[in-house]
């Protein structure tokens, strides 16, 4: 049984709409107006940013599956 992670929304004035939380694999996701992203382990402790659009549930239901691309290599979540 996993634990649904709460949404944290930025509420800045003339932001189209930030969120950020867990995926239903554990990954830390955002959703940037309608482009979701996510940082998904690869090999040898790198991580990408990985994107989706328009994905309809909720943050703690995504799956990797849900996303298509990738913008390149990330150090950490920082």
């Amino acid at each position: 049984m996993s634990v649904a992670t709460p949404r944290i929304r930025d509420e800045a004035p003339g932001n189209v709409g930030i969120c950020f939380g867990r995926s239903a694999d554990g990954y830390p996701v955002a959703l940037v107006g309608e482009t979701a992203f996510a940082m998904v382990p690869v090999r040898n402790g790198r991580h990408y940013l990985v994107m989706g659009w328009r994905i309809r549930r909720p943050m703690a239901e995504w799956t990797r599956s849900d996303f298509y691309g990738h913008a390149g290599e990330l150090a950490d979540e920082a």
